[in-house]
Protein backbone atom coordinates (compact mmCIF):
# COMPACT_ATOMS: atom_id res chain seq x y z
CA UNK A 1 0.00 0.00 0.00
CA UNK A 2 1.36 3.45 -0.89
CA UNK A 3 2.10 5.71 2.06
CA UNK A 4 -0.25 8.43 0.81
CA UNK A 5 -3.26 6.09 0.58
CA UNK A 6 -4.29 6.31 4.28
CA UNK A 7 -3.95 10.09 4.12
CA UNK A 8 -6.24 10.35 1.10
CA UNK A 9 -8.75 7.95 2.67
CA UNK A 10 -8.71 9.98 5.90
CA UNK A 11 -9.19 13.23 4.00
CA UNK A 12 -12.03 11.78 1.91
CA UNK A 13 -13.90 10.46 4.96
CA UNK A 14 -13.53 13.72 6.91
CA UNK A 15 -14.61 15.81 3.93
CA UNK A 16 -17.54 13.50 3.22
CA UNK A 17 -18.59 13.64 6.86
CA UNK A 18 -18.47 17.44 6.82
CA UNK A 19 -20.65 17.64 3.69
CA UNK A 20 -23.18 14.96 4.66
CA UNK A 21 -23.63 16.23 8.22
CA UNK A 22 -24.34 19.69 6.81
CA UNK A 23 -27.25 18.34 4.75
CA UNK A 24 -28.54 15.63 7.11
CA UNK A 25 -31.50 16.16 9.40
CA UNK A 26 -30.76 17.71 12.77
CA UNK A 27 -31.23 14.43 14.62
CA UNK A 28 -28.87 12.56 12.29
CA UNK A 29 -26.20 15.22 11.75
CA UNK A 30 -24.04 14.22 14.71
CA UNK A 31 -24.46 10.49 14.00
CA UNK A 32 -23.33 10.88 10.39
CA UNK A 33 -20.35 13.01 11.39
CA UNK A 34 -19.33 10.63 14.19
CA UNK A 35 -19.54 7.54 11.97
CA UNK A 36 -17.39 8.98 9.21
CA UNK A 37 -15.07 10.68 11.71
CA UNK A 38 -14.50 7.34 13.45
CA UNK A 39 -13.63 5.65 10.15
CA UNK A 40 -11.26 8.52 9.36
CA UNK A 41 -9.50 8.00 12.71
CA UNK A 42 -9.00 4.29 11.95
CA UNK A 43 -7.51 5.14 8.55
CA UNK A 44 -5.26 7.79 10.10
CA UNK A 45 -3.93 5.42 12.76
CA UNK A 46 -3.19 2.89 10.01
CA UNK A 47 -0.92 5.46 8.39
CA UNK A 48 1.44 5.26 11.38
CA UNK A 49 2.33 1.71 10.35
CA UNK A 50 3.16 2.59 6.73
CA UNK A 51 6.77 3.64 6.18
CA UNK A 52 7.56 6.57 3.92
CA UNK A 53 10.86 5.04 2.83
CA UNK A 54 10.64 2.96 -0.30
CA UNK A 55 7.02 3.83 -1.06
CA UNK A 56 5.22 6.40 -3.15
CA UNK A 57 4.46 9.55 -1.17
CA UNK A 58 2.96 11.75 -3.88
CA UNK A 59 -0.23 11.71 -5.94
CA UNK A 60 -1.95 13.49 -8.82
CA UNK A 61 1.24 14.29 -10.66
CA UNK A 62 2.99 15.74 -7.62
CA UNK A 63 0.14 18.10 -6.66
CA UNK A 64 -0.15 16.27 -3.33
CA UNK A 65 2.89 15.30 -1.27
CA UNK A 66 3.02 13.39 2.00
CA UNK A 67 5.91 14.42 4.23
CA UNK A 68 6.83 13.83 7.86
CA UNK A 69 4.64 16.66 9.17
CA UNK A 70 1.54 15.33 7.42
CA UNK A 71 2.24 11.77 8.50
CA UNK A 72 2.46 12.73 12.17
CA UNK A 73 -0.55 15.08 12.06
CA UNK A 74 -2.97 12.59 10.48
CA UNK A 75 -4.07 10.80 13.70
CA UNK A 76 -4.11 14.13 15.54
CA UNK A 77 -6.48 15.86 13.12
CA UNK A 78 -8.71 12.79 12.80
CA UNK A 79 -9.00 12.38 16.59
CA UNK A 80 -9.73 16.09 16.91
CA UNK A 81 -12.48 15.91 14.30
CA UNK A 82 -14.17 12.97 16.01
CA UNK A 83 -13.80 14.57 19.43
CA UNK A 84 -15.27 17.89 18.32
CA UNK A 85 -18.27 16.18 16.71
CA UNK A 86 -19.06 14.06 19.77
CA UNK A 87 -18.06 16.58 22.43
CA UNK A 88 -20.33 19.46 21.41
CA UNK A 89 -23.28 19.97 23.79
CA UNK A 90 -26.82 19.38 22.59
CA UNK A 91 -27.53 23.07 22.04
CA UNK A 92 -24.49 23.35 19.73
CA UNK A 93 -24.81 20.12 17.78
CA UNK A 94 -26.58 21.58 14.76
CA UNK A 95 -25.68 21.09 11.10
CA UNK A 96 -23.29 23.99 10.89
CA UNK A 97 -21.26 23.23 14.01
CA UNK A 98 -20.91 19.52 13.23
CA UNK A 99 -19.90 20.30 9.67
CA UNK A 100 -17.28 22.82 10.83
CA UNK A 101 -15.99 20.36 13.44
CA UNK A 102 -14.91 18.00 10.66
CA UNK A 103 -14.39 20.66 7.99
CA UNK A 104 -11.69 22.69 9.78
CA UNK A 105 -9.42 19.67 10.47
CA UNK A 106 -10.03 18.50 6.89
CA UNK A 107 -8.94 21.89 5.50
CA UNK A 108 -5.83 21.78 7.70
CA UNK A 109 -5.07 18.30 6.35
CA UNK A 110 -5.44 19.51 2.76
CA UNK A 111 -2.97 22.32 3.44
CA UNK A 112 -0.53 19.75 4.82
CA UNK A 113 -0.86 17.65 1.65
CA UNK A 114 -0.69 20.18 -1.18
CA UNK A 115 2.65 20.70 -2.88
CA UNK A 116 2.23 24.39 -3.79
CA UNK A 117 3.02 27.39 -1.61
CA UNK A 118 0.33 29.60 -3.19
CA UNK A 119 -2.34 26.97 -2.56
CA UNK A 120 -1.27 26.67 1.09
CA UNK A 121 -1.68 30.43 1.54
CA UNK A 122 -5.12 30.34 -0.12
CA UNK A 123 -6.16 27.49 2.18
CA UNK A 124 -4.95 29.48 5.19
CA UNK A 125 -7.20 32.35 4.12
CA UNK A 126 -10.12 29.91 3.79
CA UNK A 127 -9.40 28.43 7.23
CA UNK A 128 -9.36 31.94 8.72
CA UNK A 129 -12.72 32.76 7.13
CA UNK A 130 -14.32 29.52 8.38
CA UNK A 131 -12.87 29.98 11.88
CA UNK A 132 -14.11 33.58 12.08
CA UNK A 133 -17.58 32.52 10.93
CA UNK A 134 -17.56 29.72 13.50
CA UNK A 135 -17.12 32.06 16.45
CA UNK A 136 -19.72 34.26 18.11
CA UNK A 137 -20.60 37.65 16.58
CA UNK A 138 -18.99 39.60 19.44
CA UNK A 139 -15.63 37.90 18.88
CA UNK A 140 -15.52 38.24 15.10
CA UNK A 141 -14.08 41.76 15.05
CA UNK A 142 -10.98 40.93 17.10
CA UNK A 143 -10.62 37.51 15.48
CA UNK A 144 -10.86 38.92 11.98
CA UNK A 145 -8.51 41.83 12.70
CA UNK A 146 -5.70 39.73 14.17
CA UNK A 147 -6.02 36.83 11.74
CA UNK A 148 -6.05 38.96 8.61
CA UNK A 149 -3.16 41.11 9.83
CA UNK A 150 -1.25 37.85 10.16
CA UNK A 151 -2.32 36.72 6.70
CA UNK A 152 -1.26 40.13 5.38
CA UNK A 153 2.29 39.49 6.62
CA UNK A 154 2.24 36.05 4.99
CA UNK A 155 1.05 37.48 1.67
CA UNK A 156 3.71 40.20 1.87
CA UNK A 157 6.34 37.49 2.18
CA UNK A 158 4.78 35.55 -0.69
CA UNK A 159 4.90 38.62 -2.95
CA UNK A 160 8.69 38.64 -2.70
CA UNK A 161 8.78 35.37 -4.65
CA UNK A 162 8.44 35.21 -8.46
CA UNK A 163 4.89 34.37 -9.48
CA UNK A 164 5.93 31.19 -11.29
CA UNK A 165 7.12 29.75 -7.95
CA UNK A 166 3.79 30.33 -6.22
CA UNK A 167 2.17 27.30 -7.80
CA UNK A 168 5.31 25.34 -8.60
CA UNK A 169 6.75 22.50 -6.51
CA UNK A 170 6.93 23.39 -2.84
CA UNK A 171 10.64 22.57 -2.59
CA UNK A 172 11.55 25.12 -5.27
CA UNK A 173 9.40 27.80 -3.65
CA UNK A 174 10.89 27.13 -0.20
CA UNK A 175 14.40 27.40 -1.63
CA UNK A 176 13.56 30.81 -3.13
CA UNK A 177 12.36 32.39 0.13
CA UNK A 178 14.87 35.00 1.30
CA UNK A 179 15.44 36.28 4.82
CA UNK A 180 12.93 39.14 4.63
CA UNK A 181 10.18 36.92 3.21
CA UNK A 182 10.86 34.26 5.85
CA UNK A 183 10.69 36.85 8.65
CA UNK A 184 7.41 38.28 7.34
CA UNK A 185 5.88 34.81 7.15
CA UNK A 186 7.09 33.91 10.64
CA UNK A 187 5.41 37.03 12.05
CA UNK A 188 2.23 36.26 10.11
CA UNK A 189 2.05 32.67 11.34
CA UNK A 190 2.78 33.79 14.92
CA UNK A 191 -0.21 36.14 14.88
CA UNK A 192 -2.48 33.44 13.43
CA UNK A 193 -1.65 30.86 16.09
CA UNK A 194 -1.93 33.29 19.01
CA UNK A 195 1.70 34.14 19.82
CA UNK A 196 2.25 37.55 21.42
CA UNK A 197 -0.50 40.01 20.38
CA UNK A 198 -2.26 37.12 18.65
CA UNK A 199 -3.24 35.77 22.07
CA UNK A 200 -5.86 38.55 22.20
CA UNK A 201 -7.74 36.83 19.37
CA UNK A 202 -7.65 33.47 21.14
CA UNK A 203 -8.88 35.02 24.37
CA UNK A 204 -11.60 36.95 22.51
CA UNK A 205 -12.96 33.66 21.15
CA UNK A 206 -14.49 33.09 24.61
CA UNK A 207 -15.80 36.61 25.22
CA UNK A 208 -19.31 35.10 25.47
CA UNK A 209 -18.16 32.33 27.78
CA UNK A 210 -17.06 28.79 27.03
CA UNK A 211 -18.78 27.62 23.84
CA UNK A 212 -18.13 25.01 21.19
CA UNK A 213 -17.98 27.72 18.55
CA UNK A 214 -15.30 29.50 20.54
CA UNK A 215 -13.26 26.30 20.74
CA UNK A 216 -13.33 25.92 16.94
CA UNK A 217 -11.91 29.41 16.45
CA UNK A 218 -9.30 29.15 19.24
CA UNK A 219 -7.58 25.98 18.02
CA UNK A 220 -4.48 26.65 15.83
CA UNK A 221 -5.55 25.28 12.45
CA UNK A 222 -4.36 28.27 10.41
CA UNK A 223 -0.64 28.63 9.73
CA UNK A 224 0.07 24.98 10.53
CA UNK A 225 1.23 23.89 7.08
CA UNK A 226 3.19 27.09 6.45
CA UNK A 227 5.21 26.72 9.62
CA UNK A 228 5.71 22.95 9.51
CA UNK A 229 6.52 22.60 5.82
CA UNK A 230 7.90 25.93 4.56
CA UNK A 231 8.54 28.81 6.93
CA UNK A 232 10.47 26.96 9.64
CA UNK A 233 13.02 25.54 7.22
CA UNK A 234 13.26 28.76 5.19
CA UNK A 235 13.89 30.86 8.30
CA UNK A 236 16.55 28.51 9.68
CA UNK A 237 18.29 28.53 6.29
CA UNK A 238 18.27 32.28 5.66
CA UNK A 239 18.51 33.78 9.16
CA UNK A 240 21.85 34.55 10.75
CA UNK A 241 22.86 33.17 14.13
CA UNK A 242 21.99 36.47 15.81
CA UNK A 243 18.60 36.73 14.10
CA UNK A 244 17.70 33.21 15.20
CA UNK A 245 18.74 34.06 18.74
CA UNK A 246 16.54 37.18 18.79
CA UNK A 247 13.57 35.27 17.35
CA UNK A 248 13.89 32.48 19.92
CA UNK A 249 14.21 35.01 22.74
CA UNK A 250 11.11 36.88 21.56
CA UNK A 251 9.08 33.66 21.36
CA UNK A 252 10.02 32.55 24.86
CA UNK A 253 9.34 36.00 26.30
CA UNK A 254 5.87 35.85 24.71
CA UNK A 255 5.39 32.35 26.13
CA UNK A 256 6.42 33.52 29.60
CA UNK A 257 4.09 36.53 29.48
CA UNK A 258 1.04 34.54 28.37
CA UNK A 259 1.78 31.78 30.89
CA UNK A 260 1.97 34.42 33.63
CA UNK A 261 -1.33 35.90 32.48
CA UNK A 262 -2.99 32.50 32.98
CA UNK A 263 -2.30 32.80 36.71
CA UNK A 264 -4.45 35.93 37.06
CA UNK A 265 -7.42 34.90 34.91
CA UNK A 266 -10.84 34.66 36.53
CA UNK A 267 -12.44 32.41 33.90
CA UNK A 268 -11.40 28.89 32.89
CA UNK A 269 -12.09 29.62 29.22
CA UNK A 270 -9.70 32.59 29.14
CA UNK A 271 -7.05 30.56 30.95
CA UNK A 272 -7.48 27.79 28.35
CA UNK A 273 -6.96 30.21 25.45
CA UNK A 274 -3.78 31.64 26.97
CA UNK A 275 -2.40 28.18 27.75
CA UNK A 276 -2.83 27.19 24.10
CA UNK A 277 -1.10 30.40 23.01
CA UNK A 278 1.80 29.69 25.38
CA UNK A 279 2.47 26.17 24.12
CA UNK A 280 2.14 27.37 20.51
CA UNK A 281 4.99 29.82 21.13
CA UNK A 282 7.22 27.05 22.49
CA UNK A 283 6.40 24.81 19.52
CA UNK A 284 7.24 27.63 17.12
CA UNK A 285 10.61 28.09 18.84
CA UNK A 286 11.48 24.51 17.97
CA UNK A 287 10.37 24.81 14.36
CA UNK A 288 12.33 27.93 13.37
CA UNK A 289 15.71 26.70 14.64
CA UNK A 290 18.37 24.78 12.75
CA UNK A 291 18.51 21.74 15.04
CA UNK A 292 16.82 18.63 13.65
CA UNK A 293 15.82 17.30 17.07
CA UNK A 294 14.21 20.61 18.02
CA UNK A 295 12.32 20.64 14.72
CA UNK A 296 10.95 17.16 15.40
CA UNK A 297 10.06 18.35 18.90
CA UNK A 298 8.23 21.34 17.45
CA UNK A 299 6.17 19.10 15.17
CA UNK A 300 5.30 16.76 18.02
CA UNK A 301 4.53 19.65 20.38
CA UNK A 302 2.11 21.12 17.84
CA UNK A 303 0.34 17.75 17.60
CA UNK A 304 0.31 17.44 21.40
CA UNK A 305 -1.10 20.96 21.75
CA UNK A 306 -3.92 20.16 19.36
CA UNK A 307 -4.76 16.95 21.21
CA UNK A 308 -4.40 18.23 24.78
CA UNK A 309 -5.94 21.63 23.98
CA UNK A 310 -8.95 20.07 22.27
CA UNK A 311 -9.33 17.48 25.03
CA UNK A 312 -9.18 20.09 27.79
CA UNK A 313 -11.58 22.39 25.93
CA UNK A 314 -14.15 19.62 25.44
CA UNK A 315 -13.76 18.41 29.04
CA UNK A 316 -14.33 21.96 30.29
CA UNK A 317 -17.31 22.25 27.95
CA UNK A 318 -18.80 19.09 29.51
CA UNK A 319 -18.13 20.51 32.98
CA UNK A 320 -19.78 23.77 31.89
CA UNK A 321 -22.88 21.86 30.73
CA UNK A 322 -23.23 20.40 34.24
CA UNK A 323 -22.35 23.38 36.42
CA UNK A 324 -22.72 26.52 34.34
CA UNK A 325 -19.98 29.14 34.59
CA UNK A 326 -16.48 27.95 35.49
CA UNK A 327 -14.83 30.69 37.58
CA UNK A 328 -11.33 30.01 38.90
CA UNK A 329 -11.19 32.77 41.49
CA UNK A 330 -11.51 30.17 44.25
CA UNK A 331 -11.65 26.38 44.52
CA UNK A 332 -14.91 25.15 42.99
CA UNK A 333 -15.01 21.49 44.12
CA UNK A 334 -16.50 20.00 40.94
CA UNK A 335 -14.61 16.68 41.22
CA UNK A 336 -17.06 15.15 43.71
CA UNK A 337 -20.02 15.44 41.33
CA UNK A 338 -18.40 13.91 38.21
CA UNK A 339 -15.27 11.95 39.02
CA UNK A 340 -14.51 10.49 35.60
CA UNK A 341 -14.89 13.87 33.94
CA UNK A 342 -12.80 15.48 36.67
CA UNK A 343 -10.02 12.95 36.09
CA UNK A 344 -10.01 13.78 32.38
CA UNK A 345 -9.96 17.53 33.07
CA UNK A 346 -6.95 17.01 35.33
CA UNK A 347 -5.18 14.78 32.79
CA UNK A 348 -5.64 17.07 29.80
CA UNK A 349 -4.69 20.17 31.82
CA UNK A 350 -1.41 18.74 33.09
CA UNK A 351 -0.76 17.11 29.69
CA UNK A 352 -1.03 20.53 28.06
CA UNK A 353 1.42 21.82 30.67
CA UNK A 354 3.94 19.02 30.05
CA UNK A 355 3.04 16.01 32.22
CA UNK A 356 5.89 13.41 32.20
CA UNK A 357 4.91 10.36 30.18
CA UNK A 358 2.86 12.33 27.67
CA UNK A 359 3.76 13.51 24.18
CA UNK A 360 3.98 17.12 25.39
CA UNK A 361 6.75 16.34 27.86
CA UNK A 362 8.88 14.51 25.28
CA UNK A 363 8.36 17.25 22.69
CA UNK A 364 9.27 20.11 25.06
CA UNK A 365 12.42 18.24 26.06
CA UNK A 366 13.48 18.04 22.40
CA UNK A 367 12.78 21.74 21.86
CA UNK A 368 14.83 22.83 24.88
CA UNK A 369 17.78 20.66 23.80
CA UNK A 370 17.97 22.32 20.36
CA UNK A 371 19.16 25.79 19.42
CA UNK A 372 17.65 27.10 22.66
CA UNK A 373 20.42 25.45 24.71
CA UNK A 374 23.10 27.36 22.78
CA UNK A 375 22.30 30.63 24.61
CA UNK A 376 22.00 31.03 28.35
CA UNK A 377 19.27 33.67 28.17
CA UNK A 378 16.98 31.68 25.85
CA UNK A 379 17.55 28.50 27.86
CA UNK A 380 16.75 30.18 31.19
CA UNK A 381 13.70 32.08 29.92
CA UNK A 382 12.49 29.00 28.01
CA UNK A 383 12.82 26.77 31.07
CA UNK A 384 11.03 29.34 33.25
CA UNK A 385 8.24 29.68 30.66
CA UNK A 386 7.77 25.90 30.56
CA UNK A 387 7.76 25.70 34.36
CA UNK A 388 5.21 28.52 34.70
CA UNK A 389 3.06 26.85 32.04
CA UNK A 390 3.07 23.60 34.01
CA UNK A 391 2.20 25.40 37.24
CA UNK A 392 -0.59 27.38 35.55
CA UNK A 393 -2.14 24.23 34.08
CA UNK A 394 -2.10 22.49 37.47
CA UNK A 395 -3.60 25.57 39.14
CA UNK A 396 -6.41 25.67 36.57
CA UNK A 397 -7.34 22.03 37.17
CA UNK A 398 -7.04 22.22 40.96
CA UNK A 399 -9.20 25.34 41.27
CA UNK A 400 -11.94 23.71 39.21
CA UNK A 401 -11.89 20.26 40.78
CA UNK A 402 -10.86 20.51 44.41
CA UNK A 403 -12.18 22.31 47.45
CA UNK A 404 -15.58 22.13 49.16
CA UNK A 405 -18.23 20.31 47.06
CA UNK A 406 -20.17 22.58 44.75
CA UNK A 407 -23.45 20.77 45.53
CA UNK A 408 -24.81 18.56 48.29
CA UNK A 409 -25.97 15.83 45.91
CA UNK A 410 -24.71 12.26 45.87
CA UNK A 411 -21.13 11.45 44.91
CA UNK A 412 -20.57 11.16 41.16
CA UNK A 413 -24.14 12.21 40.50
CA UNK A 414 -23.21 13.60 37.07
CA UNK A 415 -21.28 10.76 35.38
CA UNK A 416 -19.55 10.98 32.02
CA UNK A 417 -21.89 10.42 29.06
CA UNK A 418 -21.13 7.79 26.45
CA UNK A 419 -20.52 10.24 23.61
CA UNK A 420 -18.28 12.35 25.87
CA UNK A 421 -16.25 9.27 26.72
CA UNK A 422 -15.74 8.43 23.03
CA UNK A 423 -14.87 12.06 22.33
CA UNK A 424 -12.15 12.35 24.98
CA UNK A 425 -10.59 8.90 25.39
CA UNK A 426 -9.02 8.59 21.88
CA UNK A 427 -7.14 11.86 22.38
CA UNK A 428 -6.00 10.83 25.87
CA UNK A 429 -4.80 7.46 24.57
CA UNK A 430 -2.88 9.08 21.70
CA UNK A 431 -1.15 11.47 24.12
CA UNK A 432 -0.13 8.64 26.44
CA UNK A 433 0.89 6.07 23.83
CA UNK A 434 2.91 8.60 21.84
CA UNK A 435 4.61 9.82 25.01
CA UNK A 436 5.46 6.37 26.35
CA UNK A 437 6.32 4.77 22.99
CA UNK A 438 7.65 7.55 20.72
CA UNK A 439 9.13 5.02 18.29
CA UNK A 440 5.58 4.42 17.03
CA UNK A 441 5.47 8.00 15.67
CA UNK A 442 6.50 8.04 11.98
CA UNK A 443 8.52 11.27 12.23
CA UNK A 444 10.59 9.74 15.06
CA UNK A 445 10.89 6.28 13.54
CA UNK A 446 11.99 7.66 10.18
CA UNK A 447 14.21 10.48 11.46
CA UNK A 448 17.36 10.82 9.30
CA UNK A 449 20.09 9.98 11.78
CA UNK A 450 22.72 8.77 9.28
CA UNK A 451 24.21 10.55 6.28
CA UNK A 452 22.34 8.65 3.57
CA UNK A 453 18.96 9.09 5.25
CA UNK A 454 19.70 12.76 5.90
CA UNK A 455 20.41 13.28 2.21
CA UNK A 456 17.16 11.54 1.21
CA UNK A 457 15.21 13.54 3.79
CA UNK A 458 16.69 16.84 2.63
CA UNK A 459 15.64 16.19 -0.97
CA UNK A 460 12.19 14.79 -0.25
CA UNK A 461 11.00 17.09 2.54
CA UNK A 462 11.14 20.82 1.91
CA UNK A 463 10.50 21.69 5.55
CA UNK A 464 14.02 20.97 6.83
CA UNK A 465 16.59 21.33 4.01
CA UNK A 466 19.12 23.36 5.97
CA UNK A 467 18.97 21.18 9.06
CA UNK A 468 19.61 18.05 7.02
CA UNK A 469 22.49 19.77 5.20
CA UNK A 470 24.12 20.72 8.49
CA UNK A 471 23.79 17.19 9.82
CA UNK A 472 25.47 15.82 6.68
CA UNK A 473 28.37 18.26 7.09
CA UNK A 474 28.80 17.33 10.76
CA UNK A 475 28.75 13.62 9.96
CA UNK A 476 31.31 14.04 7.16
CA UNK A 477 33.61 16.00 9.49
CA UNK A 478 33.36 13.25 12.08
CA UNK A 479 34.16 10.61 9.44
CA UNK A 480 37.20 12.63 8.25
CA UNK A 481 38.50 12.99 11.80
CA UNK A 482 38.00 9.27 12.34
CA UNK A 483 39.97 8.45 9.18
CA UNK A 484 42.81 10.75 10.27
CA UNK A 485 42.95 9.11 13.71
CA UNK A 486 43.06 5.69 12.05
CA UNK A 487 46.00 6.71 9.83
CA UNK A 488 47.90 8.07 12.84
CA UNK A 489 47.28 4.84 14.72
CA UNK A 490 48.57 2.70 11.84
CA UNK A 491 51.76 4.78 11.59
Amino acid sequence: MNSITPALVTLFLMGLGSVLSRHASRGESRSVGAALGGLALVAAIASAFVDLQGSTNSAFGGLLLLDSATDSMLPTLAAMGLGLVLGMPINESGHRTVSQSLGLPALALVSLLVNQLGTIVLLDILIAVVAIRATTPRARLVQGLVRFIGIGFVVAGLLRLPFDQWFGPLGEAAAGIDGVAAMLMVIGVALQIGVGPGSLALRAAFCDGLTGRGILSALPFGGMALLLRVVGGAFSRSASHGETHVALLALFVCALLTASMVLIQKSASHALALLIATVNAVAMAGLIGSDLGASVGGELLWAATLLAGTGLALALLALHARHGRLPIVRFAGFYRDSRQLGALVLFFAVALGGLPGTLTFAAVDLVLHGDVSGHLDTLVIGAIAVAVTGYASVQLAFKLLFGPPAYDGRVDGMPLLGRERWALLPMAILLLVAGLFPSLIPVVRQAPWDANEVHEHSTEHASMPKRAERLVVDLKLEMDHGAEDLEVGER
